[in-house]
């Protein structure tokens, strides 16, 4: 049987029996090469402008590259085939949003086992009318199956209204499966808590917040079942390191009832658009229910460090103010529950590495490995 090609590869194979009728400011380029391809934007320039914004550059070369595609300093490939491809995903979304004129504009996204791709769904002037996620390995599909659950809850709390993404649509096509949702707020967001970031995580705190024992939770569970997988794959240092993490937090929060909640799982600014006026927060397949207090507010400050390979340490007594807030007469230290969030996204790095081990440079995971071991020789005792 012949293996069916990915999304990727069928952008790049014209469809038998197909004539592109298409007028030529109707068709698509690829962008940077063919060989290299990261997007693939409709040849009208109004629409490449607009087009050009599913990408969300942090390094000054990206968006050097961003802005220079934007004004037509980078030349695009003609791609034929990609009028076969998003023609027939473009009559698609527009059934499923009772829409009959659009355009597309993709990002092929990382390479690898969870690769997955995104279409920026626009009118005919340009402006965002919703976002797709496409994904055609298990993986991967078992990621955007995560966020497609998010939604579902997410959506149900309208204290979270126009803050997350509203699901439109999850179907089938072509052998690819689609996460549709309405498109929100594009401006950047800051890359330093402010106000505004705290209103948003309190107010999802408030919404899904449930009082528990702090090792009953659904956080806890993966982190058991991540530890197992560590152990069995013979990850002895960091089976040593989580052994380590477990005895102390045991010891000092046994039976301790706690307000467990939602938390983003990867709350950072590039997931992030909006002001002080507020936020609008997506990419929600690392979404974790039943997380301990300030999660995301501790990933959001300590993930920026660890890609610059700085190092880290929350401000205690600026986050003890926080955790006042959403837990007046709370009982636990930060550095405790700041312990609890670098186990549990270590054990998430760890088991990607596992189950991927050609994907990325390991970079993060061995930064959180030394501020798990800083903790254990200034914070333990």
């Amino acid at each position: 049987m012949k293996q069916q090609l990915n999304f990727k590869e069928r952008l790049l194979t014209r469809r038998k029996g197909l004539v592109d009728t298409s007028p030529e400011n109707n068709g698509y380029f690829a962008y940077l090469s063919k060989e290299n391809m990261r997007w693939v934007l409709p040849v009208d320039s109004r629409l490449r402008r607009e087009g050009i914004k599913v990408f969300r550059p942090q390094s000054l070369k990206g968006k050097a590259i961003k802005k220079f595609i934007s004004l037509g300093l980078l030349p695009g490939k003609p791609l034929p085939a990609a009028c076969d491809e998003l023609g027939s995903l473009g009559a698609k979304i527009s059934s499923e949003m009772g829409i009959s004129d659009l355009a597309l504009a993709v990002s092929l996204g990382t390479e690898g086992a969870y690769q997955k791709y995104t279409v920026r769904v626009m009118a005919p002037d340009g402006s965002a009318m919703a976002y797709a996620k496409l994904a055609d390995t298990d993986l991967a599909i078992s990621r955007l199956e995560i966020e497609h659950k998010a939604f579902q809850v997410l959506n149900s709390y309208p204290e979270l209204n126009g803050m997350v993404p509203s699901l439109i649509s999850y179907f089938k096509w072509d052998g690819t499966q689609v996460l549709l949702m309405n498109a929100g707020l594009e401006t950047s967001s800051s890359h330093k808590l402010t106000p505004a970031h705290f209103d948003f995580l309190s107010n999802l705190f408030k919404a899904s917040c449930q009082e528990s024992k702090l090792f009953q939770g659904d956080m806890w569970g993966k982190i058991t079942q991540r530890t197992k997988l560590a152990r069995a794959k013979g990850e002895r240092a960091w089976s040593a390191r989580v052994g380590k993490c477990f005895e102390v937090l045991k010891q000092r929060w046994n039976g301790l009832i706690v307000p467990l909640s939602i938390a983003h799982g990867d709350f950072v600014p590039w997931n992030i658009s909006g002001d002080h006026r507020g936020l609008y927060v997506f990419d929600w397949e690392g979404i974790i229910f039943g997380a301990t207090p300030l999660y995301d507010a501790f990933h959001f400050e300590a993930i920026q460090k660890a890609l610059k390979n700085r190092p880290y340490r929350p401000d205690k007594a600026f986050f003890q103010g926080q955790l006042s807030k959403l837990w007046p007469g709370n009982k636990i230290e930060i550095n405790e529950l700041y312990l609890a969030y670098l186990l549990d996204i270590s054990l998430f790095y760890l088991e990607a590495r596992i189950k991927a081990p050609k994907v990325g440079d390991g970079r993060v995971l061995e930064w959180l490995g030394r501020r798990i071991d800083e903790w254990m020789e200034n914070d333990a005792a």
